[in-house]
């Protein structure tokens, strides 16, 4: 199966948050934005300063020989 890398980059700290793997880009942004209806979060009190980025993918699957 192919999987897709995520990060958010946080423009007031100037790096990348933890890497996340999900199967789509619709995922990865339905995950951002429940991140920031959550009160508990950075995304949540700063909004302004993330940025969703597509790092990459990879297949988990080994190639037939």
């Amino acid at each position: 199966m192919i999987f897709n890398v995520y990060a958010c980059y946080d423009s007031a700290v100037g790096a990348y948050g933890r890497p996340f793997v999900l199967q789509s880009d619709g995922q990865a942004k339905r995950n951002v934005l429940d991140a920031a209806l959550h009160q508990d979060t950075e995304i949540n009190k700063h909004p302004e300063d993330f940025v969703l980025f597509n790092l990459g993918g990879y297949d988990d699957g080994r190639s037939e020989e």
